[in-house]
């Protein structure tokens, strides 16, 4: 009999009994409520993993538009006109956009075009003030030139020949030396030039010099030949005592070789280096570049053609690109609050009706202490540093505020206001108090690297894993229980097919 049972696979075979259902049914009773606790604890944990990546990638958004804010010269900039045209490139960037390369490309294209149109392009920094201003550009700066009298046949021709000593040893290559300027101001290279090396691997040789500052080698084909020329990008006047003692700033090319004596000589000075000249409201300025850097106040100046007559200069606030900034600082904050509500604002629950829309983080703490931070800075006032006692707010400066605690901006208030006192403007946003300085530390606090949101992803993730190694020992438990289980059912199964074996034998004898 005990032969009978042993070849049985699954419970109730021997018996007749149904024993795989009611095994399976204690199985499940003792499963299904640590699973749905487990399982709730592991959508719960990654709906916050969720949110607080969500939050944290808005706030680094938001991050961004703080950190112009911090600045006023690129959160609220100047912009230069000449003849009531915008300069190109003459204030800061406004936004955020990203843009494709096509894109980028058509931009830098359209600003090389708008420079060509103007005789010189505006640098702006932040001391740069409201002004107008009548401007000439009296002359540009340009380096040295030097030309050869000399003319050769063409570009193969040899500067010196090669030739031997008397034991046949080839002769050591010459010297030219190329040098402007003078005492610290003096810049020079030199060339080996060696016998048999002609004009063209001369040129060469200078074009590609690591040491050469500045000095190109061109050979130019004229009717009568070949002139080899030597111009130097190095402008000034670097002799202002006595300009009639020559300008130091012009190239010199020398050597101390015999061989190369007649080559030096034959070059002449065809073009002197000067500096550049502008009148600005009929007082002169010079530079030894075209770079006139802060000409005026916080304004340089990078000239590239005379004029024939005087050009206004305005420097102006450059209002579009301060709303546009606002704007981008208000959405991207409001973008945040949408996050933190996405999955943390309680809703209304009718009564009679279940939770089962009830935002997984109802009520969480940290989020809730976030947003409640955040509107307390944008309600809070500034005070001005350049005027105690004078407190702004955001409403002053056209910035309002719904009852979500969402913000909207009335684009004609900020006009005015940005109209009416930049600065004023640049102080409520950027001043040692300002909302933007407090909003810097604030998101810092959260959004930096060890900060509080990097710590809540850390701790979420190791309650993950302990989540996960729960699940892991329950299958183990419920294995174990299983087995417990089946060897109990087993056991019985065997004794009930052994007892309908010996009643099945009884029967038949009788």
């Amino acid at each position: 009999m005990a032969g009978v049972g042993a070849g049985l696979t699954a419970a109730g075979v021997g018996s007749g009994l149904d024993l795989e259902s009611l095994m399976n049914a204690s199985i499940n009773a003792e499963r299904q409520p640590q699973e749905q606790r487990i399982r709730k604890r592991k959508d719960t944990l990654n709906v916050t993993l969720s949110a607080v990546g969500s939050v944290k990638s808005a706030l680094s958004n938001f991050r961004k538009a703080v950190d112009k804010a911090t600045n006023p010269q690129e959160f609220l900039p100047r912009q230069a006109l000449v003849d009531g045209q915008k300069v190109s490139g003459a204030t800061a960037n406004s936004a955020n956009s990203k843009s494709s390369d096509k894109d980028k490309k058509s931009s830098q294209a359209a600003s090389s075009l708008d420079d060509l149109a103007q005789p010189y392009k505006v640098s702006l920094s932040r001391r740069a003030v409201n002004g107008t201003y009548q401007v000439d550009v009296l002359q540009l700066a340009q380096g040295s030139r030097l030309t050869s009298t000399n003319v050769y046949k063409s570009g193969t021709e040899q500067i010196y020949k090669a030739s031997t000593s008397p034991d046949k040893t080839p002769a050591p290559p010459a010297q030219l030396v190329f040098k402007v300027g003078q005492g610290s101001k003096e810049k020079s290279f030199h060339i080996d030039v060696k016998p048999g090396m002609t004009i063209e691997q001369l040129r060469k040789a200078i074009n590609e010099n690591t040491k050469n500052f500045g000095v190109t080698a061109n050979l130019i084909n004229s009717e009568n030949g070949t002139h080899f020329v030597l111009d130097s990008s190095v402008s000034g006047l670097d002799n202002d005592d006595n300009p009639d003692n020559g300008n130091p700033n012009d190239l010199v090319v020398t050597t101390t070789s015999a061989k190369l004596a007649n080559f030096v000589s034959n070059f002449q000075t065809t073009k002197t280096a000067s500096g550049a000249k502008v009148r600005i409201n009929g007082l002169d300025a010079t530079s030894d570049t075209n770079q006139f850097k802060n000409v005026i106040s916080g304004v340089s100046l990078t000239v590239h053609e005379k004029t024939s007559k005087s050009s206004q200069l305005t420097i102006e606030p450059d209002i579009d690109a301060a709303v546009k900034n606002v704007h981008n600082f208000v959405d991207t904050y409001n973008k945040v609050l949408t996050q933190i509500d996405k999955y943390s604002k309680p809703q209304q629950v009718h009564k009679g009706s279940d939770n089962s829309h009830h935002k997984p983080l109802s009520g969480d703490a940290m989020l809730r202490t976030m947003r409640y931070a955040m509107g307390k800075i944008v309600s809070s006032g500034v005070r001005d540093p350049e005027q105690p006692g004078r407190v702004h707010t955001l409403y002053g400066m056209g910035v309002k505020m719904d009852r979500e605690g969402k913000l909207s901006v009335d684009d004609t208030k900020l006009k005015e206001q940005l109209n009416g006192d930049l600065n004023q403007v640049g102080r409520f946003f950027a001043s040692d108090d300002g909302i933007a300085t407090r909003f810097a530390k604030f998101v810092k606090s959260y959004e930096e690297t060890g900060g509080i949101l990097d710590h809540r992803q850390q701790s979420v993730q190791s309650r993950l894993k302990g989540v996960s190694e729960d699940q892991t020992a329950l299958d183990d438990r419920m294995a174990q229980y299983e087995k417990t289980l089946r060897d109990k059912y087993t056991a019985f199964d065997k004794s009930m097919a052994g007892l309908k074996e010996q009643m099945n034998y009884v029967q038949s004898h009788l």
